[in-house]
C-alpha cells in the first residue's frame, strides 16, 4: 500500500503514485504547479540551447522568451519557434508520466500558460504581438493540456500501475 507524504495512513485506493502528496490539498497542488513550472522552464532552456546550436544562432538567457524574434523568416526566429513547439509537448510527456494531471490537466495547463505569458511579458517588457507566437502558443497549450491523460492511460497499461487514482 502507498503512504501519503502528509500522513502515515495508507492511500485510499492502495495505489502507488510518484507524487502521492498532490491529493492532500491546496498547498500540495501549489507545490506541484511550482515543480511543473520549474521543470517546464528547465526544459525550455535545454531545448532552446539545443535548437540554438542546431540552427547556429546565439543563445542567451532571454532566448526562449523573445517573442519579437519569433516566426519563420530566418534561422533565429525558426530556432525560437522550434523551441516552443518541442518544449510544450515534452512538458506534457513529463506531466503525464510523473504527475497525476489526469484529474486537472486544464488547471495545470492554464496555470503554466499564464505563468509563461507573464514571464515572456516581463523579459521582453511588452506583450507578444506576432500572430505566429499566439497561434503556436494556443496550439501547444491545448496539446499540452490534452496529452497528459492519454500518457497516464498508456503508462497504466505499459507499466501495469495507475498514476491517476
Amino acid at each position: 500500500m502507498a503512504v501519503s507524504a502528509g500522513s502515515a495512513q495508507p492511500s485510499k485506493a492502495g495505489v502507488t503514485t510518484l507524487f502521492e502528496w498532490e491529493r492532500n490539498g491546496l498547498a500540495d497542488t501549489a507545490a506541484t504547479l511550482l515543480i511543473i513550472l520549474v521543470m517546464h522552464n528547465v526544459l525550455l532552456y535545454c531545448v532552446g540551447s539545443v535548437m540554438a546550436g542546431f540552427f547556429d544562432v546565439k543563445f542567451d538567457v532571454a532566448f526562449p522568451f523573445q517573442h519579437k524574434e519569433f516566426g519563420f523568416q530566418d534561422k533565429a526566429q525558426l530556432a525560437r519557434w522550434t523551441t516552443m513547439a518541442v518544449t510544450w509537448p515534452c512538458t506534457a510527456l513529463v506531466m503525464g508520466f510523473f504527475f497525476r494531471t489526469t484529474l486537472r490537466p486544464w488547471d495545470h495547463m492554464l496555470s503554466l500558460s499564464l505563468a509563461h505569458f507573464v514571464i515572456v511579458c516581463a523579459v521582453s517588457a511588452n506583450a507578444p504581438t506576432t500572430p505566429e507566437w499566439w497561434v503556436t502558443f494556443v496550439v501547444v497549450a491545448i496539446v499540452t493540456a490534452a496529452l497528459p491523460p492519454q500518457i497516464s492511460k498508456w503508462c497504466d497499461g505499459f507499466f501495469g500501475r495507475r498514476f491517476d487514482s
